[in-house]
Order: structure tokens, then sequence, then C-alpha cells
């Protein structure tokens, strides 16, 4: 996973140990390196997240931990804006407020 702030990436993981938020840290570290994968192969960020969602399918996430994993890839992946419009544009999602 190639991290925008992997400082609080780590943060994200340890304040959520043993916790339902541990899973959902656990796969945004998953479903980015999936999207990086397609993004290597010359997709963008908003194709690689359309042929790669259904991995959340797959977990039996709901959409309020989906919605924790794309908070956690806004804020510490590399390509988090890029996700986070894809996000809004299209699931609908909130953009996220700045937390520092």
């Amino acid at each position: 996973m190639k991290y925008k702030d992997e400082e609080l990436y780590q943060e994200w993981m340890d304040k959520n140990k043993g916790t339902m938020g541990e899973s959902c840290v656990r796969f945004a570290k998953t479903w980015a390196e999936a999207m990086e994968e397609e993004i290597e192969k010359g997709v963008s960020v908003a194709e690689a997240a359309n042929n790669t969602h259904h991995l959340v399918k797959e977990t039996d996430m709901t959409w309020f931990a989906f919605g924790s994993t794309c908070h956690v890839l806004w804020s510490t992946w590399h390509y988090g804006k890029e996700l986070e419009t894809w996000c809004v544009e299209t699931r609908g999602m909130k953009p996220m407020k700045p937390a520092r």
C-alpha cells in the first residue's frame, strides 16, 4: 500500500485493536493493494475502485464498515483524494472534513 500518511494509518490500527474497526483498517489495506494492482495496469483510481469494490461484498462488510474503510483510505492512502471523489460521486458519501 502506497501511504500518504503511514503514521496516521498505524494510529488507526492502534486505536482499533480488537474491534470491528480493526477489520475495517485491515480491509482498507487489502482493498488499496487490489486497487494499486489495477492502477499499475494503467486504469484510473475510479476504474480501479469500480473493478475491485466487489471485495466488499465478499467480506459481508456492512455499509457502515465500508464507509469507515473509505475514511481510512481517504486520510492515509496515496490515492485517497481520488478515491474520495469516486465514493462521493458513485456511492453518495459525504466528503471528509480534514481531521488535522
